[in-house]
């Protein structure tokens, strides 16, 4: 192994461009990258607010689907900082990327099984 193999930083924040099925692409970056990590601490942040949130709601049916979409959006939220650029007609904006995976968890767990292969040699850029 070379030294240049364990500085991961740039190659995290670029991603690897992976076609998809239907034609298109999208570029997946690495949780290794500043994105995915400035991310998570949004998420920290929000999270007690939620729970605040949820604590003061009246029902507790209420509260446990409120939990339940709030949980689907926090993990859209995460796998959108993985999403560098895609080859969609809209602008690669961080709402509609959130938009897109909440409404489609087959796109955000086939982001999530790409960014899992990227550093174990199952994707090369």
């Amino acid at each position: 192994m070379r030294p240049q193999d364990f500085h991961i930083r740039d190659r995290a924040n670029h991603g690897v461009r992976v076609e998809l099925e239907g034609g298109g692409w999208l570029q997946i970056r690495s949780v290794w990258s500043d994105a995915y990590a400035h991310a998570i601490d949004n998420m920290r942040s929000q999270l007690g607010k939620e729970l605040l949130i949820l604590a003061s709601s009246s029902s507790a049916e209420a509260a446990k689907r409120m939990s339940k979409c709030q949980a689907r959006i926090r993990k859209a939220r995460l796998v959108a900082s993985l999403i560098a650029d895609w080859s969609v007609t809209e602008r690669c904006t961080e709402s509609e990327r959130i938009f897109h995976l909440v409404r489609s968890p087959r796109l955000r767990r086939q982001v999530e099984l790409i960014e899992e292969n990227m550093f174990s040699g199952g994707l090369n850029d």
